[in-house]
């Protein structure tokens, strides 16, 4: 078995092969790297694609360079993308360019779609993920490629009728008819009907760690982390404090001090200071709930309240005495002197949803996701804890387990995660999407 890795660095990808035998000392891996280059030479860029040993690839140089030489810089680049990929598939499945086969533009689709596909002989763990008009977009470089180096490669130049229309012109129009054509090769066009997802699936959720990692702050992986690894949902993180943050796990609850946007839903709202002392605010899935994140999150929480609210103390101190103390529950803990909201804005007062959802919206984009455009229907934070019920359905988890990890009121409140996608619908054979839908059979798909 062959598992093939995506690699990026600094917006340049690679692969790694892995061969993964069932004798680890036959193991193996190597990484496929074409790499290029931008050169300037008065006032002319030229662009180098290199192969592996670091020589420069002529046919590439001179389709680049010449027969896409009126085209401008940024489409240029655009190609040299699509041919990088292209000369590492065939690296990577031993193919020469003249000879690819329609098995081998199969795996050449899968290899670009890069959405977790396995077969019998390979397995793909990517993070880049296309659409199916980015996949016609690079077959049609491929093609004027493979023309321009004279290969007449009959799968990928292969057309049908696609439709039959009257021709409207002249006096007779109407009794003359115009066949459009398709290449067959290419994909089914989504253009004009993208729909934004229900939820975020794990090869989305790394690529917008991928995208907080590079450029935001731990603010935000925490966030993330916890809506997608433990659904939490947005006013139960915007409403953590400090006294909140045990060793091993996080008590969600609400306070007096709560803003609208800081409440946990299915806990007891109390209504004066008093509450905090009564019998229901104190039992658990009443007056509060528990969320045992992993280890690392757990880490990165206390990284994050060591800087940011020792920087807040100080620089921005009048709000963050102002703006951010919580009301203390207990008298004990290993808490000193004020309880503080955990997420904070760059003011040092406490991170609002207002706020949050126009960073996260950035970081969609980021990371390539679908959102609304116009009217924002979806809630972006709910796509991430949507996200974790779909993948606590697929592990397997019953009715009654996914209650107690959305922290829900009862079963059939849980029902309207069961959101699934088309390709959730073939791949529904998984034991916990069969169960779910065995048990439920008017579950909405």
């Amino acid at each position: 078995m062959f598992l093939i890795q995506e690699k990026n660095e600094d917006g340049c990808i690679s692969y790694i092969k892995k061969y993964v035998g069932l004798k680890k000392e036959n193991n193996y891996d190597i990484e496929i790297k074409f790499s290029s280059v931008t050169m300037s030479e008065n006032g002319v860029d030229n662009i180098l694609l290199y192969d592996l040993d670091m020589n420069v690839i002529r046919p590439a140089y001179e389709y680049l360079n010449v027969k896409c030489g009126n085209m401008s810089i940024n489409t240029r680049y655009k190609v040299t993308s699509a041919l990088r990929i292209l000369y590492s598939f065939l690296k990577i499945f031993n193919v020469k360019l003249e000879d690819i086969k329609k098995d081998d533009f199969s795996k050449l689709k899968d290899f670009l779609y890069g959405d977790g596909k396995k077969g019998e002989r390979f397995e793909f763990e990517f993070m880049t993920v296309r659409s199916s008009d980015t996949i016609n977009q690079y077959f049609s470089v491929y093609r004027n490629y493979l023309n321009f180096l004279g290969i007449d490669n009959k799968i990928l130049n292969a057309k049908a009728v696609a439709q039959v229309i009257k021709d409207s012109d002249g006096l007779l129009g109407h009794t003359r008819e115009k066949a459009t054509e398709r290449y067959i090769i290419s994909e089914k066009s989504m253009q004009n009907k993208l729909t934004v997802p229900m939820y975020i699936r794990p090869n989305e959720y790394l690529r917008i760690i991928s995208v907080i990692q590079k450029e935001y702050s731990l603010r935000e992986e925490i966030l993330v982390m916890l809506m997608y690894e433990n659904g939490v949902r947005l006013g139960e993180g915007l409403g953590l404090t400090l006294e909140d943050i045990e060793d091993s796990k996080i008590i969600i609850r609400n306070r007096v001090s709560d803003k609208f946007d800081q409440h946990a839903k299915t806990c007891m709202r109390p209504e004066s200071y008093l509450k905090y002392k009564s019998e229901a605010y104190k039992k658990w899935k009443v007056g509060y709930q528990i969320v045992k994140p992993t280890y690392d999150v757990l880490d990165k929480i206390e990284q994050y309240i060591d800087i940011i609210h020792g920087r807040m103390g100080k620089t921005n101190r009048l709000n963050y005495i102002n703006f951010a103390i919580a009301d203390r529950i207990s008298d004990g803990g290993t808490l000193e002197g004020e309880n503080f909201y955990l997420f904070l804005n760059k003011n040092g007062k406490p991170l609002h949803a207002g706020g949050w959802n126009k960073v996260l919206r950035v970081i969609f984009t980021k990371a390539g996701l679908t959102i609304d455009k116009d009217v924002k229907k979806h809630n972006l934070s709910h796509r991430l804890r949507h996200g974790f019920a779909m993948k606590r359905i697929k592990e397997g988890a019953t009715q009654l387990q996914l209650v107690d990890d959305l922290r829900h009121s009862g079963p059939s409140s849980v029902m309207k995660y069961f959101r699934a996608t088309e390709e959730d619908c073939y791949n529904a054979n998984t034991l916990g999407a069969k169960k779910m839908i065995t048990d439920n059979p008017k579950l909405e798909i």
